[in-house]
């Protein structure tokens, strides 16, 4: 459970392109200013099947990267979220993986399907 607060507070999933043209690859963070806490996060998850690293953010941030499908769906099987903006975010990701796509910000709404792509918006 400790772990699983710890991302629904200080932790966010992102969706990065990965050589498309929509953001679909999604990626749990969590930043801290302790480097060495995230190192041992990631440890303890390592032993349980996942894999990621840690990375520095900033001047004085650090961030644990736990990227890809398979880690998701492990984190979501043996962790899971309580937030509900991060649940949101992954019933957006159910509809990534079939074909369609709706993802929106506050200045951007990316709607697609596999035969278009529509933005509105501010970009």
């Amino acid at each position: 459970y400790f772990i699983r607060g710890l991302a629904d507070t200080d932790g966010c999933i992102v969706f990065s392109k990965q050589h498309r043209e929509i953001p679909y690859c999604p990626r749990i963070e969590i930043a801290s200013k302790s480097r060495q806490f995230l190192v041992e996060i990631l440890s303890l998850l390592k032993k349980h099947g996942f894999y990621g690293s840690v990375s520095y953010k900033g001047k004085n941030c650090s961030r644990l990267e736990i990227p890809g499908f398979a880690n998701l769906e492990l984190w979501r099987k043996e962790i899971g979220f309580k937030n509900e903006k991060h649940l949101k975010k992954i019933n957006v990701l159910g509809r990534v993986r079939t074909g369609d796509l709706v993802v929106s910000s506050r200045k951007l709404r990316i709607t697609a399907t596999r035969s278009a792509i529509k933005l509105r918006g501010q970009v």
